[in-house]
């Protein structure tokens, strides 16, 4: 079992709550607290009872400094006294907000422990790992998790959602084109997960797809067959939802 450790009041932590060292990330060097928050209206709450364990991380700098300028920018900020966090389990230093699994997972690719990490982890663990490494602006870890996500991600629907979730916009336009092209048309279900609205422009470039008079701009159907859509369709969706 990992050790242990109650912080003195006085480190900003709360007395109550056990924090324990990670059994796998905890090396040498920065130790950072993760720890959530809980936001209810303009309230900031503590849930001890719903939140994930409290955990300390002990990992290399250099990964986080190399690949991140918030992370450079974080290091760089001036000590108060001897209180510097981040080089004693009393001072750790504390990212309010994050989920202790969402971090695990995130530091399972910045430092996988061997060559088989990455083809193990699953499409939940690669999104953990692609949230923080979007807030945090680092790039490679995002192409990286992009990448390994392309052909985990089990549908067009989930595809748009993560595209939009986590600034994918290839992803958005490659959901939009699967669910127009498809032969059966947009279902509850698929509406449900994007957004009717969404949904509702998604059935309307079907319908100019499907349109019988060719010499519209748009395509035409296909008898029983995936909707044919015109090369430019991409630039369309691009244009009508405002994507780069």
């Amino acid at each position: 079992m990992p050790e242990s450790l109650i912080p003195p009041p006085e480190s900003g932590t709360p007395a109550d709550l056990s924090i324990e060292r990670d059994d796998t990330y905890y090396f040498h060097d920065i130790i950072i607290l993760v720890f959530p928050v809980y936001v209810y209206g303009q309230r900031i709450a503590y849930l001890p009872l719903i939140q994930v364990e409290q955990c300390l991380f002990k990992v290399p700098r250099f990964y986080l400094e190399r690949e991140s300028e918030v992370f450079r920018d974080m290091f760089q900020l001036p000590s108060i006294g001897d209180n510097i966090h981040g080089l004693r389990e009393e001072e750790p230093l504390r990212l309010d907000g994050i989920s202790g699994e969402d971090f695990r997972q995130f530091l399972k690719v910045l430092y996988p422990v061997d060559d088989t990490t990455f083809s193990r982890l699953s499409l939940g663990q690669w999104a953990s790992a692609l949230k923080l490494a979007d807030m945090w602006d680092m790039e490679r870890v995002k192409t990286t998790a992009i990448k390994r996500m392309e052909i985990l991600i089990p549908s067009p629907a989930e595809r748009i959602v993560l595209g939009r979730q986590y600034h994918v916009d290839e992803w958005v336009v490659q959901g939009f084109m699967k669910l127009i092209e498809r032969v059966d048309p947009i279902s509850i279900d698929d509406g449900r997960r994007i957004g009717f609205e969404w949904a509702f422009m998604i059935a309307a470039m079907r319908e100019r797809c499907c349109a019988h008079n060719s010499s519209q701009t748009w395509g035409s159907r296909q008898p029983r067959g995936a909707v044919a859509v015109p090369q430019d369709c991409a630039d369309h969706i691009r244009r009508d939802l405002g994507l780069t």
